[in-house]
């Protein structure tokens, strides 16, 4: 906290970090982790599958608000499969003016791969303010199957979006094209 801040009696808010990084390689017939790491609030577990290497993405945090900052990589090595998931739908609460949490993930399919992203839904709450980015590298084979379901509120709940700042950017390239 700076002493101007801590002078006035101003709390500084706590904000979530978290990193999440893995890589799938082939190893006969099974695809298997060649590469993991995970850090703050970011954490994957690893269901049993049959050929994929299955990975659930889990943000211990509860969710995200404004000043949070995640940032997911994950690539499908040649001829690897990986499907990812998450354990729970992603939900974007009010931020404060000026904070935007800020998500980014990253996917590398290299030849003969295939990488299954589908997390469950992101939950944006009135007030959430958040920057998400998707990029996407394939080879000119590989195969992906991805899906970004967004909720605008609890409808069930009651709830309304009337305050929402929201900027969602999903890039693809196959064969550097």
């Amino acid at each position: 906290m700076s002493a101007p801040a801590a002078s006035r009696g101003a709390i500084a808010a706590q904000r979530a970090r978290g990193r999440a990084r893995l890589a799938a390689r082939r190893r006969g017939t099974a695809s298997v982790i060649g590469d993991l790491h995970m850090s703050g609030s970011s954490k994957l577990l690893f269901p049993r599958g049959l050929d994929a290497l299955q990975a659930v993405y889990l943000n211990s945090s509860g969710g995200v608000t404004g000043g949070d900052a995640f940032d997911i990589a994950a690539t499908a090595r040649e001829g690897a499969h990986l499907a990812i998931t998450t354990q729970a739908a992603d939900r974007v609460y009010r931020a404060l003016p000026g904070e935007t949490g800020r998500v980014e993930t990253r996917l590398v399919l290299e030849e003969g791969a295939r990488l299954d992203w589908l997390p469950q839904e992101t939950i944006l709450f009135d007030g959430a303010a958040l920057d998400r980015r998707l990029s996407v590298e394939m080879a000119g084979d590989a195969r992906l199957l991805l899906c970004e379901p967004l909720i605008f509120g609890r409808a069930a709940m009651g709830e309304s979006i009337t305050d929402l700042r929201h900027a969602d950017r999903i890039d693809i390239t196959r064969a550097g094209r």
